[in-house]
């Protein structure tokens, strides 16, 4: 497959969600623990962070951000554009972006 194609189908609901405005807490969520899970199976870096599979990372991440006192969509939407230009390289060591702390400190 085409490698713009390709990064289409896999950033089409991140740039979707970031074209709206609109990010809700549970799409944040959904899209963050997609976008992490993604990143370190692409880099084949799972075992390298603690998972075996895909499904494992997914499981985990899902809980990081339950439950966000204040949930801040602009700092949400900084962090998932973050995550998405990460390196490999990058995530070798820290898979999550600093932008990804604020999502739950500030409030919009």
């Amino acid at each position: 497959m085409h490698r713009g194609v390709e990064l289409f189908w896999r950033y089409w609901p991140l740039t979707a969600a970031l074209a709206t405005g609109c990010l809700s807490e549970k799409r944040f969520s959904e899209q963050y623990t997609n976008e992490v899970c993604s990143l370190l199976d692409d880099c084949a870096i799972l075992t390298v962070h603690g998972y075996s599979t895909a499904r494992q990372c997914r499981a985990d991440a899902d809980a990081v951000y339950e439950g966000c006192e204040n949930f801040s969509s602009g700092d949400a939407r900084q962090c998932l554009s973050d995550l998405a230009a990460r390196s490999c390289d990058a995530a070798m060591e820290i898979v999550t972006p600093r932008s990804c702390a604020r999502v739950c400190e500030a409030s919009d």
